[in-house]
């Protein structure tokens, strides 16, 4: 007795792509063969062939590691044309939403979509308050929402975001605007004083030198601001009374 066995697989990658009647990429069918394939019962088969569909082009990373694929598995009886009616397919395939803040930000999100293969547009939310606005309502309605944020920013203390990883920024990789596909570059603010001022012996200096703030200190600062509508002085003593030992190490005590 003969056994055989077909898995039907649809494997999807996530890019941007340009089609007539629908809005998602025509379904490419594949097989992949496993040679001598054995049953737990101790039959088996010379090669054992997968059947699958994909979707769309697969990015690869510096690594040859695919980084837009999605997996999607159907039941025993079931065929891979149920995910390609309007209800599945037009949702899941289709151009999803890249929401930015203020019109005036400069920001390389239009590139890193193009350059990137992705499959998104990028829309102008107006403005960075009404961004906020749409992550509180993606968060009250338990949506997700793939949108363009920074840091420090006080609204991580309100709604713990999850930063997508982009390829690795290098230096010079975002010199050309246009062809922009890296992450973009973290910023280290320095601490500049006169040399005079660093020769003086002032404990003033010494303060400066030790001075250390995380983002996360600065979120909670800017929220106290921004949303409780403390002074800047009132706020600078709350967070100081609350972290006594990070300000006595700035002292040298």
């Amino acid at each position: 007795m003969k056994a055989r066995a077909v898995f039907i697989l649809v494997f999807i990658f996530l890019h941007s792509f340009i089609c007539l009647a629908q809005t998602y990429p025509l379904p490419t069918p594949r097989y992949f063969v496993i040679k001598n394939f054995k049953f737990q019962s101790g039959e088996s088969l010379p090669e054992l062939k997968l059947h699958y569909v994909t979707l769309g082009k697969p990015v690869k990373d510096k690594d040859g590691k695919v980084m837009n694929a999605v997996l999607v598995l159907h039941g025993t009886g079931g065929s891979h044309t149920q995910f390609l009616r309007a209800s599945f397919a037009g949702t899941l395939f289709g151009k999803g939403q890249l929401l930015d803040g203020d019109p005036s930000y400069v920001t390389n999100d239009e590139a890193l979509v193009k350059n990137l293969s992705l499959n998104y547009k990028v829309v102008q939310s107006g403005s960075e308050t009404a961004l906020i606005q749409a992550f509180r309502d993606a968060e009250k309605n338990k949506k997700p929402l793939l949108a363009y944020f920074y840091e420090p920013q006080w609204f991580f203390n309100e709604v713990k975001l999850v930063k997508i990883n982009l390829p690795a920024y290098k230096a010079g990789c975002d010199a050309v605007p246009a062809k922009v596909a890296c992450d973009y570059p973290p910023y280290d603010l320095d601490k500049i004083v006169s040399k005079k001022f660093a020769d003086s012996g002032s404990p003033a200096y010494d303060l400066v030198k030790n001075f250390k703030w995380t983002n996360e200190d600065q979120n909670a600062v800017a929220r106290m601001i921004a949303v409780d509508k403390l002074t800047p002085d009132q706020a600078a003593q709350k967070w100081v009374d609350a972290n006594q030992s990070k300000v006595n190490t700035w002292l040298g005590k």
